[in-house]
């Protein structure tokens, strides 16, 4: 219906069970329009429950309805002195935190926050949408150019793998590859000799020649093609695992000949891979201490 003058339209003592139903007015040129609704005992909540758009949210850890925050606070400093609202820089607008948000799905489809089932309450907010000072004192979180999630905080490979400033930290597949929280701040981000050596979970080592700081070869279970890409490293096809040259693993012949895989050459005067441990003809006819003998890469006499 159309409403002209001061016309009531009013519906009254009708039952309408569990179906929804919608009433359209036509307000046009209309200042006021006093709606009250009185169906399920709260005539504010009813409509706002069941009204387009929807006013009021229901808070479940205490059961209550309240007006939903970007109906409450039109400023951001008005909505971020309420904990149970956050401000929308992107939209201009108040959001209820994440933290009132139930379900995984509710937490997963708001760009704001992140869902993490480790966490006391799984829904909170996403790092990436964080101040510079609320990302610093979030200790969630970790501020280098951009704010993002701490490696730290993340769990499995997949997730560690989304943020280029972390670095997964031994075996990636099983258990371990899915749910352990193996990884950390990127070796690489390290820019200096002293900064790398003094990594605290002693994961990293220098390269002088690249003046690099890298992720121990031991650690790297990203193949071949990771493994070589540091020229500290090289790849064992056989064992699939990544490991440290020779000869930047010892430096003197008594330290050098103590490792099964390598041997002192004193021709360079240094310590190099080992015969037994090298695989192809080729490879082998490159050493001065090696010659290849039944498909087999044996001392030199």
């Amino acid at each position: 219906p159309s409403l002209d003058g001061g016309q009531v339209f009013a519906v009254r003592n009708l039952n309408f069970s569990t179906v929804a139903v919608s009433v359209l007015l036509d307000v046009t040129n209309k200042t006021t329009l006093k709606l009250v609704v009185k169906a399920r005992g709260d005539p504010v909540c009813d409509l706002a429950m069941w009204g387009n758009p929807k006013l009021c949210t229901t808070i479940v850890s205490n059961n209550t309805c309240r007006r939903q925050c970007q109906y409450t606070y039109s400023t951001e400093g008005a909505c971020n002195q309420d904990d149970t609202c956050m401000w929308d820089e992107f939209e201009g607008t108040c959001r209820q935190t994440c933290g009132l948000k139930t379900n995984q799905q509710q937490c997963s489809g708001d760009r704001m926050c992140e869902y993490d089932q480790y966490l006391v309450v799984p829904c909170r907010r996403a790092c990436q949408t964080l101040t510079r000072e609320s990302c610093l004192s979030d200790g969630f979180c970790v501020f280098d150019d951009s704010c993002y999630k701490d490696c730290r905080q993340r769990h499995g490979v997949a997730e560690c793998s989304e943020e280029t400033r972390c670095e997964w930290k031994g075996p990636q597949s099983g258990q371990d590859g899915i749910f352990a929280s193996n990884c950390f701040r990127s070796c690489t981000l390290r820019g200096s000799m002293s900064e790398c050596v003094a990594d605290p979970d002693q994961r990293c080592k220098w390269n002088d020649k690249s003046n690099t700081c890298r992720q121990m070869c031991e650690m790297n279970y990203n193949g071949q093609q990771s493994c070589e890409s540091d020229s500290q490293c090289e790849f064992n096809p056989i064992s699939s695992l990544c490991m440290m040259r020779c000869a930047y693993l010892r430096s003197t012949e008594i330290d050098c000949n103590l490792e099964s895989r390598c041997m002192w050459n004193p021709v360079k005067k240094m310590c190099d891979k080992a015969c037994s441990e090298i695989i192809s003809s080729a490879e082998c006819m490159t050493s001065s201490l090696c010659v290849p003998r039944g498909g087999d890469c044996l001392n030199k006499c």
